[in-house]
């Protein structure tokens, strides 16, 4: 929506499955990603339409690592060139935005997560579950440490 045409929205994205998470580019502002109920990372152009110019692939028996639940949570990270997401399957991938076609990283937290959160330096991150408890998450995924 736009106040300058409050009748109708300025832009509507598609994509084919329903959209659980989604943030703005920290530094592109002509960029839109989402987390998608069928597990899929989607990127939207606003100056390309309403189709997303990139995704990830969907989880197959090839492509383990993939997200194959719903994604609940997101976090652009790296000014915006890396990501991390946070499926209610309880993985974490971490991806690159330049290529969405495999997780740079993925890590297996636990069962029902639901939110996610990215310290402000970047070291941590948190994420919680619905059993009440939160996980930390220190440094990279390859040398993760996961407390409650």
């Amino acid at each position: 929506w736009s106040l300058a045409m409050p009748t109708r929205p300025e832009h509507i994205f598609t994509c084919g499955s329903p959209v659980l998470s989604c943030r703005f580019h920290p530094t592109e502002p002509a960029l839109v990603v989402g987390g998608c109920q069928s597990g899929q990372v989607v990127v939207w152009d606003v100056r390309a339409g309403r189709l997303p110019v990139q995704r990830s692939s969907l989880a197959t028996v090839a492509k383990a690592n993939s997200h194959s639940h719903p994604i609940c949570a997101m976090e652009l990270v790296e000014g915006g060139s890396g990501m991390v997401t946070a499926a209610t399957d309880g993985r974490l991938n971490f991806w690159s935005l330049a290529n969405l076609r495999d997780p740079a990283e993925s890590l297996m937290v636990g069962e029902n997560i639901s939110s996610l959160a990215v310290a402000p330096e970047g070291n941590a991150i948190i994420v919680g579950d619905e059993m009440g408890s939160l996980h930390t998450i220190l440094a990279s995924a390859s040398a993760a440490a996961s407390k409650k």
